[in-house]
């Protein structure tokens, strides 16, 4: 979603008027990319959300700081919870084959990097996005990555599709790479193990699960530039292809957000969000504070209280062992 800018403006009502990029530019004192890609933007957000937004998707470099004053903070009513997606650039290097091949460091040309990021926080309308569009010649992603770790460095549960191989390890790679320290910690959950552990779908992955789950937001398809050719052309600079890849990366976070909804009650090990706040009150992740006592459960050295949300049907346990001492100590344990 775009910058709210004084120029913005501007350039909606002059390119409304049918003003060219070039003319646009030279009115308002912008290189003519800099128009193309603000204006595109604002075509996708409609194409997307039904209408150009006034919400900030502007970079948070300046907020960003190594010290202590971006961090985690007081802890509010419930966790912080960052849903968020990355795309990066293929390796660029030198093979005789197109298969099995072994590319020795020697033969890479270009290494990869993160081409775009984009992100949002559970329950909030804003979704953050930074691309490599004004600077696709080069692989420096240096400031693309301070705003995603600013958001990382504050989130206390970072949710992601397959980001536990991949998008959480690449980011630390290229933070460690470019001098960043480790942002504060956080706990995982991503959906293609809950699918994986949980259920039994043709594809595990996103575009299948919200095709087949999700109501408003199924992973798009590629349009004008399909598969690789997405890649190739925002690495050729084309800047009607990296609006492409901006509606790609943010309809897979809005995507990502409802298929975790959706999966979420489904999951034995999803965190407790109860532990994240001072209340003593129990609150089932959904939000609802009605529960129905639905039996017990069993381990193998206990009897518990269990418990089923009214509203998303998410299953909990009590704490406390029902079981008397005597009978607890008449319990053999299982030899591991």
């Amino acid at each position: 979603m775009t910058n709210n800018k004084a120029w913005h403006k501007k350039a909606q009502e002059l390119h409304q008027e049918g003003w060219s990029y070039r003319a646009i530019g030279r009115e308002l004192g912008k290189d003519e990319s800099v128009v193309r890609r603000y204006l595109n933007k604002v075509r996708a957000e409609i194409e997307i959300f039904g209408e150009a937004l006034d919400k900030p998707v502007e970079s948070l470099w300046d907020d960003f700081s190594f010290g202590g004053g971006v961090g985690k903070q007081k802890k509010p009513s419930s966790p912080r919870v960052l849903f968020l997606d990355i795309e990066t650039a293929p390796i660029d290097g030198y093979v005789w084959d197109l298969w099995n091949n072994n590319v020795s460091l020697d033969q890479i040309e270009k290494d990869w990097y993160i081409l775009s990021w984009a992100a949002k926080w559970l329950g909030e309308e804003d979704v953050f996005y930074e691309d490599k569009s004004d600077t696709w010649d080069n692989e420096d992603d240096l400031m693309l990555l301070g705003g995603i770790w600013t958001l990382m460095n504050e989130a206390d549960i970072i949710v992601t599709q397959n980001g536990i191989k991949f998008d959480e390890k690449k980011l630390n790679a290229r933070f460690i790479i470019n001098g960043f320290p480790p942002p504060s910690s956080y706990r995982s959950v991503d959906t293609l193990q809950i699918a994986k552990k949980h259920f039994g779908f043709t594809s595990n992955k996103l575009e299948y699960m919200t095709s087949k789950l999700c109501k408003k937001y199924k992973k798009l398809t590629h349009g004008k530039y399909p598969g690789f050719k997405l890649w190739k052309q925002c690495l050729l600079g084309n800047q009607e292809a990296w609006t492409e890849m901006y509606e790609y990366n943010v309809h897979d976070v809005l995507a990502l957000e409802e298929l975790y909804l959706i999966l979420r009650p489904w999951y034995k090990s999803h965190p407790n969000f109860n532990v994240y706040t001072d209340s003593e009150e129990t609150v089932c992740a959904c939000g609802n504070k009605e529960f129905e006592h639905s039996g017990y459960h069993y381990t193998n050295l206990g009897k518990y209280d269990k418990f089923k949300c009214t509203e998303c049907f998410a299953e909990t346990r009590g704490s406390v062992n029902l079981l008397p001492k005597s009978k607890r100590a008449t319990l053999h344990r299982n030899i591991m």
